[in-house]
C-alpha cells in the first residue's frame, strides 16, 4: 500500500467530514464502527465491524492495516480505547490516563480540584436513596459521568426534579453513579484549542444558542465569541492549566 493509513473510530455522518479531510491529506481510510450499516461505511476506503470494547479486534484491524495514525470527531466514547490502541503501536496520541479522566466527569473534577482549577461544586449520588438529608441549594444539574452532548444533563429546581433526574440520567451512562453540581448562572461558552509540544493554542471562543431549561442543549454558535481581550487571556491562562492538569499531548480539546 503505497498510502499511509489512519484508523477512524466511527463511520456515522458525524466521522464524515473527517474522513472526507483524511482523504484529501492522500491517506488510505480504515473505518471500524459497531454498526455494520454505518452511514458512512461506502464513504472509507476500507470498513471492519468492530464492537466498541473489543480491544483485540481494534488491535487487529490497526495492525492488518498497518495504520499511522488513529482519529475521531463528534465523539469521546472511543478516546480510552484509542489510547491503549496508541500506547501499543507507539502512535502519537494522549495517555490512557488522560483519556480516563477526559471522559470521566468525576475524574476529571477531581484532577481540577487537585490543581486548583475553579469548577463547578458537586457530589456524586450513587442511589436516590442517597437523598435523604440532602443539603445543596438549588436550583442544581443533575448529569451523568461518562457521557457528551448533553445528554442526561437536567436542571432541577427542587428535590422532587433531582430524583427524577438522578433516575434519567442514570439512563444514560455505564457508571452506577451520577454527579449532581451547583447550577452556575450566565451565557455559554466553549473554548477549542490544539496541544502540541507543549504548548497550548487557542482556536477559537465560541458563544452557544441553546435550548430553554430543562436540557439546554446547543443548537447554534456564534464565532468569535464577543469577549474581551483581558477575558480572552484569562481563559488561554486556565485552558493552559487545564491542559497540564490533564497532561493534554497531541490532541485537540474542547471545553465547554
Amino acid at each position: 500500500m503505497d498510502k499511509k493509513s489512519i484508523l477512524i473510530f466511527g463511520v456515522g455522518p458525524l466521522q464524515k467530514s473527517i474522513i472526507e479531510r483524511s482523504k484529501l491529506k492522500g491517506l488510505y481510510t480504515v473505518g471500524i464502527d459497531p454498526m455494520e450499516d454505518a452511514v458512512c461505511k461506502d464513504e472509507v476506503d476500507a470498513f471492519e465491524v468492530v464492537d466498541g470494547q473489543d480491544f483485540e479486534k481494534t488491535l487487529e484491524v490497526a495492525k492488518r492495516y498497518n495504520v499511522k495514525g488513529i482519529i475521531t470527531a463528534a465523539t469521546d466514547k472511543p478516546l480510552v480505547m484509542m489510547a491503549r490502541v496508541a500506547e501499543h503501536l507507539n502512535l502519537p496520541f494522549f495517555s490512557i490516563q488522560t483519556a480516563e479522566w477526559s471522559t470521566d466527569k468525576l475524574l476529571m473534577k477531581e484532577k481540577f480540584m487537585e490543581a486548583d482549577i475553579p469548577c463547578a461544586k458537586g457530589l456524586l449520588l450513587n442511589d436516590v436513596s442517597e437523598l435523604e438529608g440532602f443539603k445543596m441549594d438549588y436550583p442544581l444539574i443533575v448529569k451523568p459521568r461518562d457521557n457528551s452532548g448533553s445528554r442526561g444533563v437536567i436542571y432541577c429546581k427542587d428535590l422532587c426534579e433531582v430524583e427524577q433526574a438522578v433516575q434519567e440520567a442514570l439512563q444514560y451512562t455505564k457508571k452506577k453513579s451520577v454527579l449532581i453540581e451547583e447550577f452556575i448562572e450566565g451565557k455559554e461558552y466553549s473554548i477549542e484549542a490544539i496541544h502540541y509540544n507543549g504548548k497550548t493554542h487557542i482556536i477559537q471562543f465560541t458563544e452557544k444558542i441553546t435550548t430553554d431549561f430543562p436540557y439546554n442543549v446547543e443548537i447554534g454558535h456564534i464565532q468569535p465569541a464577543d469577549i474581551s481581550s483581558d477575558h480572552q487571556d484569562e481563559i488561554k491562562s486556565l485552558v493552559g492549566d487545564i491542559a497540564q492538569a490533564l497532561k493534554f499531548k497531541n490532541c485537540a480539546s474542547y471545553r465547554s
